[in-house]
């Protein structure tokens, strides 16, 4: 996905970090994919789109925006990141938090 990621950037049509990863960039994937004899069936693909969109998000921030921006990225699609965050969000005090993470579990 690199070098996808790479021909992506050169278009120039990232601007920011928060980009979004289209069914185009997806799709130049499939392409690459093809072109290196790697026959991927339409359903094997279509299942796999969410992990090729983040995988590809992560290579394009990356390529573009270093290796912080990729490392942000990932932790934003990180389950367990989520969780702390939404935590943090709904907490006022350690004890609320507390509260709050005990309850997340049950």
């Amino acid at each position: 996905m690199a070098d996808c990621a790479s021909a992506i950037k050169a278009q120039g049509e990232i601007g920011s970090e928060d980009f979004l990863v289209t069914p185009a960039m997806r799709e130049r994937v499939r392409v690459e994919l093809e072109a290196r004899r790697l026959h991927i069936g339409d359903q094997a693909f279509a299942a796999a789109g969410s992990y090729v969109d983040r995988q590809l998000g992560y290579d394009i921030a990356r390529d573009m925006f270093g290796d912080a921006a990729a490392t942000r990225r990932r932790l934003l699609d990180d389950r367990q990141m989520k969780a702390a965050l939404e935590l943090v969000e709904h907490g006022a005090s350690e004890g609320d938090l507390i509260r709050l993470g005990r309850s997340h579990n049950d």
